[in-house]
């Protein structure tokens, strides 16, 4: 099976407690491949700040660590592929 991952996703990895992160690294781990356009990962690095006052997360430390979390098993791919 495979999934796309779109920017509300990814933007829940950063919430604590997060249900969606929980849930697509359960997918994952059942073996279901997962992608997602890889303009997402230029945006949400843009939006660190905010994304890290909102959440209340640390915006070095913290930011990073769920940013690469789930980047790692996740396969990016271009608006040209779709």
């Amino acid at each position: 099976m495979e999934l796309v991952i779109d920017a509300a996703i990814l933007f829940s990895f950063f919430k604590p407690e997060s249900f969606t992160r929980d849930f697509v690294k359960l997918l994952y781990s059942n073996g279901v491949r997962l992608f997602a356009p890889d303009f997402l990962l230029d945006e949400l690095l843009s939006l660190k700040e905010r994304i890290s006052k909102f959440c209340r997360i640390d915006e070095e430390r913290q930011f990073y660590n769920l940013f690469y979390t789930p980047m790692r098993g996740i396969r990016c791919y271009t608006e040209v592929r779709i």
